[in-house]
């Protein structure tokens, strides 16, 4: 049986719509999965439902996290927020973890599960950690922009076999 896979949605603050990069669904389906969408809610009970349907959820990207979540303030340089998506993600992540699901976090997602653990974020990376790597890229984005060291011995190593890897890499897409 193929596993299914719940899809956090992407939200689209002007058209007030939820939307999808088919790049998820897509990868999911080529790795043999039966991937969702998700609905866009803080119900607890029906997100509870979807979840007991999932054998895995994949926390996609999208707005910057609220930062009173790791216990700062909002800085007038932190992108904009939605506080539905943290709680919405927050709860399946939390719940998924309890229930032995797979989690996937891509950009946001991984944010969050950083936040979730007790870590913190850079509110805005360019004046916060003044770096040569750029971070904000354009379109087409599906190709590597610059690479990253993966920590010696780490799962990480030893699933790819190697201390190094390509990336793509991006700020918040709303700036204030």
């Amino acid at each position: 049986m193929n596993p299914i896979i719940g899809i956090c949605p992407l939200y689209d603050d002007d058209k007030q719509s939820i939307w999808m990069l088919t790049q998820y669904q897509t990868m999911l389906e080529k790795e043999g999965a039966c991937p969702f969408i998700l609905p866009y809610t803080e119900d607890q009970k029906v997100l509870e439902k979807l979840l007991k349907l999932c054998d895995g959820i994949l926390l996609t990207g999208g707005h910057d996290i609220d930062p009173a979540l790791y216990h700062e303030d909002k800085s007038s340089k932190c992108g904009e927020i939605n506080h539905i998506r943290d709680h919405m993600d927050l709860y399946l992540l939390k719940r998924a973890i309890e229930l032995d699901k797979s989690v996937l976090g891509i950009c946001r997602g991984v944010q969050l599960m950083n936040v979730y653990y007790g870590g913190t974020l850079y509110q805005d990376l360019p004046s916060e950690h003044k770096s040569n790597t750029e971070h904000h890229m354009h379109s087409p984005y599906d190709r590597a922009v610059h690479e990253v060291s993966i920590s010696d011995k780490s799962l990480l190593e030893t699933i790819l076999g190697k201390d190094k890897i390509q990336v793509n890499s991006s700020t918040s897409a709303v700036q204030k």
